[in-house]
């Protein structure tokens, strides 16, 4: 790799992790791109080359997403199972603590969502959450000591992720927030339970 290459790149990393930390701070209406460009110390240009403000906005959010999810799947993956924490438990130790950043945050979330629909490509983002979803199917098997995922693995964790997206999106828009947690909970042990069973 070239020293421009290198450069551009850590231009990108510096303009992606300034934008993150204004959107999460001043919320993604007070954040404008030459906000990020001042923080960053680049031009209005690059951080354009980066993306617009709404393409910018998604991609930090999906990869700050992603990258919390793999960095918690990925530890626990390095542990055997333990007969003391259920594979339930440890599926929700995960989505109520995203949970919890949703209820700190709901404008941030709401923001999210609206971006989210407003854009027809979702290619990038599909990989990361199938990584995601891989990653807890992964963490399934290990529990019900099987060698790997299998259609009904992968349909158990896919069935746990877009419930807690769901319910991620109730929350943000108002809905009972116990209410929705709980039925995320029960889903999970349901899904979850196969894979206890054959412990």
């Amino acid at each position: 790799m070239s020293v421009r290459q290198e450069g551009q790149r850590e231009r990108e990393r510096r303009v992606k992790a300034v934008a993150f930390q204004l959107f999460v701070t001043r919320g993604y209406a007070a954040t404008s791109v030459r906000d990020i460009a001042a923080a960053a110390e680049v031009s209005t240009g690059t951080v354009r080359n980066v993306g617009d403000k709404a393409s910018l906005f998604l991609l930090v959010m999906e990869e700050a997403a992603t990258s919390t999810a793999l960095d918690y799947w990925t530890a626990l993956s390095h542990t055997p199972p333990s007969t003391d924490t259920s594979l339930a438990a440890e599926v929700m130790a995960y989505f109520d603590a995203q949970l919890d950043v949703a209820e700190a945050h709901p404008q941030l979330f709401r923001d999210y969502w609206a971006a989210y629909v407003a854009r027809v490509q979702h290619a990038d983002n599909e990989a990361r959450l199938t990584d995601v979803v891989d990653a807890i199917a992964r963490r399934w098997c290990q529990h019900a000591d099987r060698p790997a995922p299998d259609e009904e693995v992968l349909l158990a964790a896919y069935t746990m992720f877009s419930t807690y997206s769901v319910t991620i999106l109730g929350i943000c828009t108002g809905l009972d927030t116990a209410r929705y947690r709980g039925y995320l909970r029960a889903i999970v042990e349901r899904e979850c339970r196969p894979a206890e069973l054959n412990r």
